[in-house]
């Protein structure tokens, strides 16, 4: 091969591979622009759909930028381990589930079975079961009427004004200093056209049973604000408020500018002393149906009154009073006094079942009540829902029926609550045994089965906005994404409700822990952020 063709080739070669060379570069530089216009793009829209995310959620904090980290159950695991091994936790027992209503599986528990004292988050099934058992549309009526026969030539009534309780348990709530119901059944009475009563003015809370307090409520319960018992005749939440002198000694009676609703009958004993290296505190004690309250306490000496909250010792007795006492400033003479069918029966006088009704009160649909009282943990509601199941399963008017009743629907439903043992319906006894699973099997029956989903739902506080959950996780992933029960006792704390994940999922979880050790709202935070991991992780 002539040598000037070999070199003529290579020539070539080499100017094709120049020109090859050139053009690869220039299509690599195409490439790399269109690459950067896509990648640049594609952070735009991004962006966009972040700004356009918390725009409409109206979060745009650092914080919910948070909730866009990509989670996974073994970070839950991790974070639930940390929360377990926490020195609050050590000498604490645990019940904790989490429960998917839409596949029926469990996605995590922690004995799940073990029953605990749960404080007010036994609420729950209080409010579940009384809807269920009794309905939404059930009203509770207090009547007014009387005994007896009008005797119109005289204008007088031969016989006894009575007051029939329907266990109502919101008679006069929020009217302590006001009563304008009373004055309602005066107006009512004087339409008989009478001037006069020979006989009493009679309450009748037989609707009830006479021994209205859950078996073992503490001493210091039954006299607190909190410990309202439940009466078939109840009125003005069954509570009063009185501000005293604390430099007052001995037996006093206070007036009727100190104390609301005004009881005649009521005394206060103080024993307050003031010593500054002690911890400040007050204590009501005392029982129901006696007047007489104890007051202990350490304050400053700067506190020169104080302010108390209690429990009115016999609601049916005190609105017998206040019915006699308007019925006198009107003009209406009475032969007897104000009495109850329970002092009637412990007297052996013996008590007629005659009632000529003049009219009715009602309470509120029974709806709201629930929601009441799952939205500021009434006490004094819960109690009257749970005797008001024993009446419609068995007739009988107690906490025990109530419970019974209880057990029985849910069984009905083939939900079988073995272990379970409930001897309130509020929670202040710490006799009270639920597990975790029990709260997750009524939970899901309310969210999946029930006629009365709505309501019950509606009646839950949601976390960082309304009731008792309005500081959980306030300003966080799972602010409005809990609607739940809470509970909390000394040494206790538990949530039962519905939590909604990151990806708008429903799981229904429960968690109740007792003797655990620290400070409540410490243990609190702590439980926060197990929500939180839930809602970003399962």
């Amino acid at each position: 091969m002539p040598e000037n063709f070999q070199l003529k080739n290579n020539a070539e070669n080499r100017t094709f591979y120049d020109h090859h060379h050139q053009f690869c570069q220039l299509k690599n530089r195409k490439m790399r622009k269109i690459f950067l216009l896509i990648s640049v793009s594609l952070i735009i829209v991004t962006a966009a759909l972040l700004i356009l995310h918390f725009t409409v959620n109206g979060k745009g904090d650092n914080q919910q930028m948070l909730d866009f980290s990509l989670g996974s159950k073994e970070d839950f695991y991790t974070d639930f381990n940390a929360f377990l091994e926490d020195d609050q936790m050590k000498h604490a027992a645990l019940s904790f589930m989490v429960f998917d209503p839409e596949s029926g599986k469990v996605l995590f528990e922690h004995n799940g079975d073990m029953a605990l004292s749960p404080a007010s988050v036994i609420k729950v099934i209080t409010t579940a079961s009384a809807l269920e058992i009794l309905g939404n549309d059930t009203f509770f009526y207090t009547k007014i009427g009387y005994q007896g026969r009008i005797d119109s030539a005289r204008k007088k009534l031969i016989g006894n004004v009575v007051i029939k309780g329907g266990g109502d348990p919101c008679l006069g709530a929020n009217m302590a200093d006001k009563p304008v119901f009373i004055s309602d059944w005066v107006k009512v009475i004087r339409t008989l056209g009478i001037d006069s009563i020979t006989g009493d003015i009679i309450a009748d809370d037989g609707v009830f049973d006479p021994d209205v307090v859950p078996d073992d409520w503490g001493f210091v319960d039954i006299p607190s604000y909190y410990g309202t018992a439940p009466f078939g005749l109840s009125v003005y939440n069954n509570r009063y408020t009185a501000l005293i002198s604390t430099a007052k000694k001995g037996v006093f009676h206070p007036g009727r500018d100190s104390v609301k609703p005004y009881m005649p009958l009521l005394t206060f004993e103080t024993h307050i002393s003031n010593n500054f290296d002690q911890a400040s505190y007050l204590d009501v004690h005392g029982s129901y149906y006696n007047w007489h309250r104890i007051i202990k306490g350490n304050l400053p000496k700067s506190e020169k009154n104080v302010e108390i909250e209690g429990s009115i010792p016999d609601p049916p007795f005190l609105l017998a009073s206040q019915l006699y006492e308007k019925l006198l400033q009107s003009g209406i003479k009475i032969g007897g006094n104000p009495v109850t069918v329970r002092i009637l029966k412990s007297e052996n006088v013996t008590c007629t079942d005659e009632f000529i009704p003049l009219g009715s009160l009602s309470s509120p649909r029974l709806g709201d009540i629930v929601k009441t009282t799952n939205m500021v943990s009434q006490n004094l509601y819960a109690e009257h829902l749970l005797i008001h199941c024993g009446i419609k399963q068995s007739g009988r008017g107690n906490t025990k029926s109530g419970a019974e009743a209880v057990l029985s629907f849910w069984n009905s439903k083939e939900i079988h609550l073995d272990g379970m043992v409930q001897t309130d319906g509020s929670g202040i006894s710490r006799s009270n045994a639920i597990s975790a699973a029990h709260l997750s099997h009524i939970l899901t029956y309310m969210l999946v089965k029930s006629k009365n989903k709505d309501v019950f739902w509606k009646s839950l506080p949601v976390s960082g906005e309304s009731g008792t959950l309005k500081h959980l996780g306030n300003e966080t992933a799972i602010q409005g994404k809990i609607r739940a029960k809470s509970g909390s006792m000394t040494r206790i704390r538990g949530y039962a409700g519905y939590l909604e994940n990151r990806d708008g999922k429903t799981y229904v979880f429960a968690i109740i822990i007792n003797n655990f050790t620290g400070k409540p709202t410490a243990l609190r935070e702590k439980i926060e952020k197990v929500f939180i991991s839930i809602h970003n992780n399962l």
